[in-house]
């Protein structure tokens, strides 16, 4: 008799309750720093009870999102969660099929048991497994606990249960998430092609409440600092237009008397974004926008033919060029981390 084992949370019992109190942002925000402390405890071995985990990623999403929501309150919601419309019909199936079925859970036995019986499943599922049980193997060479996998673990979810996932085995620490190939409630939300974004940006670290504070100060001054630039070279753009046209127009760069203007635009919008953090990733794109053409066109240096004029020219090329990479990996921090930004004055992404 094969083993059927459903994760309790997102699959088994929905999300709908926290994501009402929270918000979507906020859920998923919390979800991606509590999977990704649930990970990086993984990797080194070690353990944290869920409960303890759940709360200090929970009280940092709070605060860092400037939300007003009781984390005890938001967390004791975590016992009455409704059962999936699916999880009946899946139960039913993989018992009639003869499979033991089994309920993976990160808290007490005791809660999870009365989670069950409030949504009328614990008839059909016959053991609760928690996380706790697997541990670091011993001795173990490196900082990598492994956690011993059970005889045959096929792992389904209600909703693609008649396609078997890879057997797989739980890890020490885990949210209930890693390891098992699935999560219903993904760290963000699908992309616009139905693809799911990767999870990022959330450290072990980040869950300490200063560190969190530090880290969003940091990255306000970094964009500050980032845009400074951009900020001042757009509004020369229109201070000095005619010394700018009359240079654009000596390196050879097309229609410089419509182009000046409109990349002063683009540096005056990209650099107004990223600064306020409303719609960053926008901006980081119109920064990059301007950057590479202006490297083509105006610091050509394989065209110069006297050595220092080409040197210097060289320098502003690779100048422009460093600064395009670091603004696409604004652009993929912002479009991908929007949760994790700070001291914003709007959302983040736009994309």
């Amino acid at each position: 008799m094969g083993v059927v084992a459903f994760d309790a949370l997102g699959t088994l019992f929905e999300l709908t309750p926290l994501e009402q109190r929270l918000g979507r942002k906020a859920l998923e925000a919390w979800l991606e720093r509590l999977l990704h402390s649930a990970a990086v405890l993984t990797i080194l071995g070690e353990f944290e009870p869920f409960d303890r985990l759940a709360g200090s990623t929970l009280r940092t999403t709070i605060a860092k999102l400037a939300l007003d929501g009781d984390p005890d309150e938001i967390l004791e919601a975590l016992g009455d969660l409704p059962p999936s419309p699916e999880a009946v019909e899946a139960l039913e199936r993989a018992r009639a099929a003869g499979r033991e079925i089994r309920v993976l859970t990160n808290g007490s036995r005791t809660s999870m048991q009365r989670l069950l019986d409030r949504g009328g499943l614990a008839d059909r599922s016959r053991r609760c497994t928690r996380s706790r049980r697997c541990a670091p193997t011993s001795p173990t060479p490196a900082p990598t606990g492994s956690c011993r996998p059970p005889p045959r673990w096929w792992l389904h979810t209600p909703g693609t249960f008649s396609v078997p996932a890879q057997p797989a085995s739980t890890a020490a620490g885990s949210t209930g998430r890693t390891g098992l190939g699935h999560s219903r409630a993904t760290c963000r939300s699908e992309s616009p092609t139905g693809g799911p974004r990767s999870s990022c940006c959330s450290g072990f670290r980040s869950a300490e409440p200063w560190y969190t504070v530090l880290m969003a100060w940091l990255e306000l001054i970094g964009r500050l600092l980032f845009v400074a630039m951009f900020l001042m070279s757009g509004v020369t753009h229109f201070a000095k237009r005619e010394d700018y046209v009359a240079y654009a127009r000596m390196k050879g760069a097309p229609a410089p008397g419509l182009l000046v203007p409109f990349t002063g635009l683009m540096l005056l919008a990209g650099g107004a974004l990223i600064g306020i953090g409303v719609w960053a990733d926008l901006g980081a794109l119109l920064i990059a926008a301007f950057l590479v053409p202006t490297a083509y066109f105006m610091h050509n240096f394989w065209t110069v033919e006297d050595p220092q004029a080409r040197m210097n020219e060289q320098a502003h090329f690779m100048k422009n060029m460093t600064m395009a990479g670091a603004a696409l990996v604004m652009l993929f921090f912002f479009q991908q981390c929007s949760g994790h930004v700070g001291l914003t004055a709007g959302p983040v992404s736009l994309f």
